[in-house]
């Protein structure tokens, strides 16, 4: 862009000029040049003439596409004219606003415009005129204004990622969490090398000075790559504006010890929060150990502990989950910062993961919350109200709740009043207790042993398909006689699943891991994995189509191999979206989840 001045800054005199561009590299010189014309004629037009008066502007100076709705034009008609034509003028581009022929005389006639070209495209920012062309009989004339067209340009405030590294090879994953300063269209795009490889997400609308979390799986992408995330906030309606930022990734191999209990999988639910809210956070441990689990203040477990939820011993090894209140440990909510979550296994030797999460916006994030002791050794301690693998414990241990496929389930216990079904875990206030009375009373979910539900444990590969075929199959026949192991050979012959899964092989609703004789039985599932298993029950069950659709969650990657069961999933709203938007598709699927999942398919007449 040239506007016809010399280095000093001073206007050059009406000419031809030539323009000249000059490429060297060390195989030659290229030159090529083109002449312009420079001339005034554009400042000598008036802004009123004997046709064309009291030219104003709404707004009056700058216009701002993406903030302003429109570009208002007011003007007097003087007399009646043979034709009238308005254009937006800026250099070689001419823009028809307005064509008309037999105009009438008429006071402050009205003209919009939204700042877009003949193409629907979004004109480029700088100095526009609005010119008037009319005709009475032999007379043409012209009448000019400018205004100066504008786009703000975003500006991004935080990009973190909540993991420093993760092993995407484990099916660990991690949330990259950002906020703008302005309303934009925001892009992740994963870089190798500043190469560009993909869009973790693309054209995300967001508002300004709000946090936002996008969960990524690491891909296909391998320990040694060279990786960034790259954050483009864009102008909402010119993509040519925008700021952008990137923060690098480290994809790392967990190192295995025989000396250590290594935690993998790890993350917390919801990563960002107002703080009003329960906090689940999630992990796997190899073997069994004393594990100790502390929030601290600030985006770095150095920070000053603001409460220890969990020192206890001997954990079994597998899936475990820990909640709370997201309160402190003087019982106070989290102020509005960045915290971090820390996770210290202890064998022969520890182990320590840790990860970042949001309460509100970002706040003053200098001072300390409350802090408690940490201590280790044969005394457990569990803080008052945090639940552990979907028991609530009140201070002293219990035993690891997590149902084994050998455990057998038993009817809820008689209702009990302030509680959810005569469930002595659920509350009657909690969100799912309506969907929980529905799928006990269908026969759908039974409880547990010790009268317990579990509405926040993860559910098992079998007691998934339980509950889809009990939801699904009418009149289930379970009492068929089942041959052996049914060829998979991780199973317990004359466990209560194996009749579940004699059905589900013989529907090809469940024929175990492709290649293999192993069934997983114990296995949790994420929220990706058991919507495929909804849907392609529902489809064998019945005759349920999956079509697909163009509206899906903003973390679903359009190619991925579940993109089509999201798009389904979004389409009756089964999972609660994580932060408003997103599917969170590595997210364990618990039980209560799943109980709402299937009340949800049944108020939409699905099931």
């Amino acid at each position: 862009v040239w506007d016809g001045k010399n280095t000093s800054n001073s206007k050059l005199s009406v000419g031809t000029y030539k323009f000249v561009v000059v490429t060297r590299n060390d195989f030659g010189v290229v030159l090529k040049e083109s002449d312009i014309i420079l001339n005034n004629s554009g400042g000598s037009v008036s802004t009123s003439n004997s046709h064309i008066s009291d030219i104003s502007f709404k707004p009056s100076t700058k216009f701002e596409p993406a903030k302003d709705d429109e570009f208002r034009i007011q003007f007097d008609v003087l007399k009646e004219l043979d034709t009238l034509k308005v254009f937006a003028l800026r250099g070689s581009e001419k823009i028809e606003l307005y064509d008309e022929e037999s105009v009438d005389k008429e006071s402050n006639v009205e003209i919009f415009w939204d700042g877009t070209d003949d193409d629907d495209e979004y004109v480029s920012k700088g100095t526009w005129k609005i010119q008037f062309e009319s005709k009475l009989d032999s007379t043409s004339l012209i009448a000019s204004k400018s205004i100066n067209v504008d786009y703000e340009k975003p500006t991004i405030d935080e990009l973190l990622l909540s993991k420093s590294k993760f092993d995407n090879d484990q099916g660990e994953f991690i949330y990259v969490l950002f906020k703008v300063e302005d309303a934009s269209n925001v892009t992740l795009t994963v870089l190798e090398g500043n190469d560009e490889q993909e869009d973790i997400v693309e054209d995300m609308e967001v508002e300004k000075n709000i946090w936002y979390a996008v969960e990524w799986d690491g891909g296909s992408f391998d320990y040694d790559d060279d990786l960034d995330i790259k954050l483009t906030a864009a102008n909402l309606v010119n993509e040519d504006v925008y700021d952008t930022e990137k923060i690098s990734v480290d994809l790392a191999e967990d190192e295995v010890s025989s000396s250590k209990s290594n935690i993998t999988g790890d993350y917390i639910t919801p990563v960002i929060t107002e703080g009003s809210e329960e906090m689940t956070i999630y992990y796997d441990l190899e073997d069994e150990a004393d594990v100790e689990v502390t929030i601290h203040k600030g985006k770095t477990s150095s920070g000053s502990q603001v409460v220890q939820l969990l020192d206890i011993t001997d954990q079994d090894s597998g899936g475990h989950s820990v909640s709370w209140d997201g309160k402190n440990s003087s019982g106070n909510k989290l102020s509005d910062g960045f915290y971090t979550y820390k996770i210290v296994s202890k064998k022969s030797s520890s182990e320590t993961e840790t990860g970042l999460f949001i309460v509100g916006d970002l706040g003053d994030i200098d001072g300390s919350g409350g802090s408690s002791s940490s201590s280790s050794g044969s005394s457990n301690k569990v803080s008052p109200g945090v639940i552990v693998d979907g028991v609530l414990i009140g201070g002293e241990p219990e035993p690891d709740p997590v149902v084994l496929p050998t455990d057998p389930v038993v009817p809820p216990s008689t209702p009990v009043p302030g509680l959810c079904a005569g469930f002595s875990d659920v509350s009657s206030s909690s969100k799912y207790c309506d969907a929980i009375d529905w799928v006990v009373e269908e026969g759908i979910f039974e409880g547990y042993p010790d009268g317990t539900f579990g509405e926040n444990s993860p559910i098992n590969r079998v007691e998934l398909v339980k509950v889809l075929l009990e939801a699904f199959v009418s009149n289930l026949n379970t009492g068929l006689a089942v041959s052996g192991n049914l060829g998979f050979s991780d199973v317990q012959i004359g466990a209560w699943y194996m009749p579940y899964l004699n059905i589900a092989k013989a529907l090809n609703v469940f024929q175990g891991d492709a290649g293999k004789s192993t069934a997983r039985p114990s296995d949790t599932v994420n929220r990706a994995e058991a919507l495929k298993l909804v849907f392609e029950t529902l489809a064998i069950t019945n005759q349920y189509n999956v079509a697909g659709c163009n509206s899906s969650y903003p973390d679903v990657v359009a190619a991925v191999w579940y993109s089509k069961y999201a798009c389904e999933s979004k389409k009756y709203n089964l999972f609660d979206p994580v932060n408003l938007l997103n599917l969170s598709p590595n997210s364990l699927g618990t039980r209560g989840e799943i109980a709402e999942l299937l009340y949800r398919l049944h108020l939409a007449d699905v099931i």
